[in-house]
Protein backbone atom coordinates (compact mmCIF):
# COMPACT_ATOMS: atom_id res chain seq x y z
CA UNK A 1 0.00 0.00 0.00
CA UNK A 2 1.47 3.44 -0.43
CA UNK A 3 1.59 6.55 1.47
CA UNK A 4 -0.59 8.58 0.44
CA UNK A 5 -1.19 12.62 -0.12
CA UNK A 6 -3.73 14.46 0.55
CA UNK A 7 -4.30 17.74 -1.56
CA UNK A 8 -6.46 20.54 -1.88
CA UNK A 9 -7.07 22.50 -4.95
CA UNK A 10 -8.77 25.59 -4.93
CA UNK A 11 -9.89 27.97 -7.49
CA UNK A 12 -11.14 31.96 -6.48
CA UNK A 13 -12.05 34.59 -8.38
CA UNK A 14 -14.29 32.93 -11.31
CA UNK A 15 -17.23 34.20 -12.58
CA UNK A 16 -20.29 31.66 -12.34
CA UNK A 17 -19.44 30.47 -16.11
CA UNK A 18 -16.30 30.09 -15.63
CA UNK A 19 -16.75 27.96 -12.91
CA UNK A 20 -19.21 25.97 -14.83
CA UNK A 21 -16.93 25.62 -17.95
CA UNK A 22 -14.54 23.97 -15.29
CA UNK A 23 -16.48 21.65 -13.02
CA UNK A 24 -17.91 20.23 -17.16
CA UNK A 25 -14.45 19.66 -18.06
CA UNK A 26 -13.40 18.25 -15.58
CA UNK A 27 -16.49 16.04 -15.04
CA UNK A 28 -15.84 14.69 -18.74
CA UNK A 29 -14.58 11.09 -19.62
CA UNK A 30 -14.97 7.87 -18.65
CA UNK A 31 -14.27 8.31 -14.89
CA UNK A 32 -17.39 9.15 -12.88
CA UNK A 33 -14.90 11.16 -10.58
CA UNK A 34 -15.40 15.28 -10.22
CA UNK A 35 -11.72 15.86 -11.20
CA UNK A 36 -10.38 13.22 -13.94
CA UNK A 37 -6.69 13.70 -14.54
CA UNK A 38 -7.18 12.39 -17.92
CA UNK A 39 -9.18 15.57 -18.81
CA UNK A 40 -5.97 17.34 -18.43
CA UNK A 41 -3.38 15.18 -19.66
CA UNK A 42 -5.26 11.84 -21.04
CA UNK A 43 -3.22 8.46 -20.63
CA UNK A 44 -3.35 6.54 -24.18
CA UNK A 45 -5.57 4.19 -23.91
CA UNK A 46 -3.07 1.36 -25.46
CA UNK A 47 -0.81 1.47 -21.93
CA UNK A 48 -4.13 0.95 -19.77
CA UNK A 49 -4.18 -2.82 -20.31
CA UNK A 50 -0.09 -3.46 -19.71
CA UNK A 51 0.60 -5.38 -17.16
CA UNK A 52 3.97 -4.99 -15.48
CA UNK A 53 6.02 -7.76 -13.17
CA UNK A 54 6.67 -10.52 -14.19
CA UNK A 55 5.52 -13.83 -15.82
CA UNK A 56 5.89 -16.76 -17.99
CA UNK A 57 4.17 -16.53 -21.41
CA UNK A 58 5.41 -19.63 -24.10
CA UNK A 59 8.33 -20.76 -21.90
CA UNK A 60 9.41 -17.25 -21.87
CA UNK A 61 10.01 -14.66 -18.70
CA UNK A 62 8.51 -11.21 -19.96
CA UNK A 63 7.96 -8.08 -18.14
CA UNK A 64 5.37 -6.89 -19.83
CA UNK A 65 2.08 -8.23 -21.42
CA UNK A 66 -1.39 -8.10 -22.64
CA UNK A 67 -4.10 -10.32 -22.72
CA UNK A 68 -6.44 -11.65 -25.46
CA UNK A 69 -10.04 -11.35 -25.56
CA UNK A 70 -9.99 -15.08 -23.37
CA UNK A 71 -7.80 -13.42 -20.55
CA UNK A 72 -4.69 -15.10 -22.09
CA UNK A 73 -1.53 -13.41 -21.29
CA UNK A 74 0.17 -12.31 -24.26
CA UNK A 75 3.65 -10.57 -24.57
CA UNK A 76 4.38 -7.21 -25.81
CA UNK A 77 6.37 -7.01 -28.70
CA UNK A 78 9.97 -5.73 -29.51
CA UNK A 79 7.97 -3.51 -32.26
CA UNK A 80 4.89 -2.74 -29.74
CA UNK A 81 7.66 -1.46 -27.41
CA UNK A 82 9.66 0.49 -29.41
CA UNK A 83 6.32 2.28 -31.13
CA UNK A 84 5.13 2.88 -27.36
CA UNK A 85 8.33 4.14 -26.06
CA UNK A 86 8.50 6.56 -29.22
CA UNK A 87 5.22 7.67 -29.16
CA UNK A 88 4.26 7.92 -25.89
CA UNK A 89 7.56 8.10 -24.45
CA UNK A 90 6.81 4.92 -21.89
CA UNK A 91 5.54 1.41 -22.61
CA UNK A 92 3.06 0.87 -20.04
CA UNK A 93 0.29 2.62 -17.29
CA UNK A 94 2.62 2.94 -14.75
CA UNK A 95 5.58 4.21 -16.18
CA UNK A 96 3.45 6.83 -18.40
CA UNK A 97 1.74 7.73 -15.50
CA UNK A 98 4.58 8.63 -13.56
CA UNK A 99 5.96 10.68 -15.99
CA UNK A 100 3.11 12.57 -17.20
CA UNK A 101 1.10 13.04 -13.99
CA UNK A 102 3.56 12.63 -11.70
CA UNK A 103 2.01 9.85 -9.38
CA UNK A 104 1.24 6.60 -10.71
CA UNK A 105 -2.69 6.37 -10.25
CA UNK A 106 -5.23 8.95 -10.59
CA UNK A 107 -7.15 11.09 -8.24
CA UNK A 108 -9.06 8.93 -5.86
CA UNK A 109 -11.65 9.99 -3.03
CA UNK A 110 -12.52 13.07 -5.03
CA UNK A 111 -14.67 15.72 -2.91
CA UNK A 112 -15.90 18.24 -4.84
CA UNK A 113 -17.05 21.35 -3.49
CA UNK A 114 -18.97 24.30 -6.09
CA UNK A 115 -19.42 27.23 -3.51
CA UNK A 116 -21.05 29.89 -5.59
CA UNK A 117 -21.61 32.17 -2.99
CA UNK A 118 -17.72 32.31 -2.56
CA UNK A 119 -16.85 32.12 -5.82
CA UNK A 120 -14.61 29.42 -5.53
CA UNK A 121 -14.36 25.40 -6.70
CA UNK A 122 -12.68 23.38 -3.98
CA UNK A 123 -11.05 20.15 -5.51
CA UNK A 124 -9.98 17.58 -2.11
CA UNK A 125 -8.32 14.24 -3.00
CA UNK A 126 -6.19 11.68 -2.35
CA UNK A 127 -3.12 10.62 -4.68
CA UNK A 128 -0.20 7.97 -4.05
CA UNK A 129 2.97 9.00 -2.62
CA UNK A 130 3.18 12.29 -3.75
CA UNK A 131 1.50 15.48 -5.40
CA UNK A 132 0.25 15.41 -8.53
CA UNK A 133 2.38 18.46 -9.98
CA UNK A 134 2.22 17.37 -13.60
CA UNK A 135 -1.78 18.02 -13.46
CA UNK A 136 -1.54 21.24 -11.15
CA UNK A 137 1.07 22.73 -13.79
CA UNK A 138 -1.66 21.34 -16.84
CA UNK A 139 -4.09 22.82 -14.97
CA UNK A 140 -2.78 26.07 -14.74
CA UNK A 141 -1.63 26.08 -18.54
CA UNK A 142 -4.92 25.11 -19.93
CA UNK A 143 -7.19 27.23 -17.33
CA UNK A 144 -4.03 30.48 -16.31
CA UNK A 145 -5.22 31.85 -19.86
CA UNK A 146 -8.49 31.32 -20.39
CA UNK A 147 -9.22 32.88 -16.93
CA UNK A 148 -6.06 35.56 -16.11
CA UNK A 149 -7.67 37.20 -12.86
CA UNK A 150 -8.28 33.60 -11.40
CA UNK A 151 -6.11 31.89 -8.23
CA UNK A 152 -5.50 28.61 -7.90
CA UNK A 153 -3.72 26.87 -4.69
CA UNK A 154 -2.61 23.56 -4.12
CA UNK A 155 -2.17 22.82 -0.64
CA UNK A 156 -1.16 18.83 0.29
CA UNK A 157 0.02 17.07 3.41
CA UNK A 158 1.86 13.58 3.37
CA UNK A 159 0.10 10.98 5.71
CA UNK A 160 3.15 11.10 7.99
CA UNK A 161 3.19 14.25 8.33
CA UNK A 162 1.86 16.03 11.66
CA UNK A 163 -1.65 16.91 11.08
CA UNK A 164 -0.26 20.63 11.04
CA UNK A 165 2.09 20.58 8.40
CA UNK A 166 1.61 21.49 5.13
CA UNK A 167 2.53 22.52 1.78
CA UNK A 168 1.67 24.87 -0.88
CA UNK A 169 2.09 25.37 -4.63
CA UNK A 170 0.04 28.66 -5.60
CA UNK A 171 -0.72 30.88 -8.59
CA UNK A 172 -1.82 34.41 -8.30
CA UNK A 173 -2.58 33.85 -4.84
CA UNK A 174 -2.38 36.42 -2.00
CA UNK A 175 -0.91 34.73 1.68
CA UNK A 176 -4.80 35.53 2.88
CA UNK A 177 -6.22 33.65 0.23
CA UNK A 178 -4.63 29.94 0.86
CA UNK A 179 -6.79 28.01 2.89
CA UNK A 180 -5.15 25.10 5.21
CA UNK A 181 -7.77 23.51 6.89
CA UNK A 182 -9.48 20.24 5.35
CA UNK A 183 -13.05 20.36 5.16
CA UNK A 184 -14.18 16.94 4.65
CA UNK A 185 -13.62 13.60 6.33
CA UNK A 186 -9.88 12.37 5.46
CA UNK A 187 -8.89 15.56 5.23
CA UNK A 188 -8.54 16.60 8.99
Amino acid sequence: MPNLTYNKLVIKNLTDEERKTIIREMQQGDDDSDFDFNNLIPMPKVLLDVNTGSTTIDGEKVNEWTTDENDKPKAITDEQRAEWLSKYGATNWYDWATKNWSVKWNASDVKANHDEERERLTYEFITPWSIPANIYEAFLKKYATLFPHMSVSLTYRFEDWEDDEYATMCHNCTHDSVSHTWDTVGFE
